[in-house]
């Protein structure tokens, strides 16, 4: 791809989908500025990046064909960032604080978009070292840049990127952490619906987009006692692992079903399904997570989880 076809991707990809420029657009982008772009304007890669979003394409698969010396430096940046945050740790975390400094001082910075991704990034950073008020305070100026008049209470109705989804899905963490959970809860059921009205077509981002806010939601209801609400959107998620391959949520959402069905007093099936989300955690070596299961079962159920005894029904059931 080179830097002049942008306009006319867009344009057959929105055609073989059946969308207008206006069903396009859906208040992601302006409509004149995509008729622009289809008539030859060239885009900026924020721009480019949201319509390939709408019309279910994985835009990083033309990052490099793309971009131009000035936005890759920036767009580099913002990749290694993303990455050091995704690891957790409080080294890489620090070092990622420091690449954000130099972003600040790239002249492309001014952009909302760069804006918006800074201070997404500090908002994460808080949520990692539990600063919950100044993770909903960030989260909150960021998602304002985009969408100046944002109301809790209209969420539903938005058109958004996925950068205002993972904003708004911050947003309700903070509030979970902070003990407004119902509050949450709204937010969450809201986002839900506004992503799948946005993209009824899906790319590989969709689904693990979909998957976080199903786990949140999951375990806010859980927290507010609505445990049968809780189980369907355990099993709205465990489907869309087993259409989509993620092994990263499916143990989550078994874990967290097998606490919904043991708090309904459902014992045999919540500890068969515990049993397969140990299992999978041990297979997957994430022994953090199933330290904190078996941690947490035995506090809340009296339940006592042992090797032999995940390890013992996995390999039964692999026999049968």
């Amino acid at each position: 791809m080179n830097l002049f076809d942008a306009g006319e991707l867009i344009k057959a990809l929105r055609k073989a989908k059946g969308l207008s420029q206006s069903e396009l657009c859906d208040d992601m982008v302006d409509q004149p500025l995509l008729s622009k772009i289809e008539n030859g304007k060239r885009p900026s890669w924020q721009v480019f990046e949201r319509l390939m979003q709408r019309l279910g394409e994985d835009p990083q698969r033309y990052l490099q064909d793309y971009v131009v010396k000035g936005e890759k430096r920036i767009l580099d940046l913002r990749i290694q960032i993303k990455r050091l945050l995704n690891e957790g740790k409080p080294s890489a975390t620090n070092e990622a604080e420091l690449l954000m400094g130099e972003l600040e001082r790239e002249k492309a910075f001014k952009e909302e978009d760069h804006q918006q991704f800074l201070l997404r990034n500090k908002a994460i950073i808080a949520h990692q070292r539990g600063e919950y008020e100044e993770m909903l305070s960030l989260s909150l100026m960021a998602i304002k840049l985009t969408k100046p008049a944002f109301d809790e209470d209209k969420i539903a109705g938005y058109a958004l990127f996925y950068d205002e989804i993972r904003l708004i899905e911050q947003i309700a963490v903070a509030y979970h952490h902070m003990n407004e959970n119902e509050r949450a809860i709204k937010i969450f059921e809201q986002l839900k619906e506004a992503v799948n009205k946005t993209y009824n077509v899906s790319n590989d981002e969709t689904p693990r987009i979909k998957l976080g806010i199903l786990y949140n939601l999951s375990n806010a209801l859980g927290l507010a006692k609505e445990y049968e609400k809780a189980i369907r959107n355990c099993d709205e998620g465990i489907k869309l692992c087993y259409l989509n391959y993620n092994s990263f949520y499916y143990p989550l959402f078994l874990s967290n079903k097998s606490a919904g069905l043991l708090y309904l007093n459902k014992e045999k099936e919540g500890k068969e399904m515990l049993k397969m989300a140990c299992a999978l955690f041990y297979g997957l070596n994430r022994l953090t997570e199933l330290e904190y299961t078996k941690t947490g079962v035995a506090a809340q159920f009296g339940i006592t989880v042992s090797m032999e005894w995940f390890c013992h029904s996995h390999q039964t059931d692999a026999k049968t």
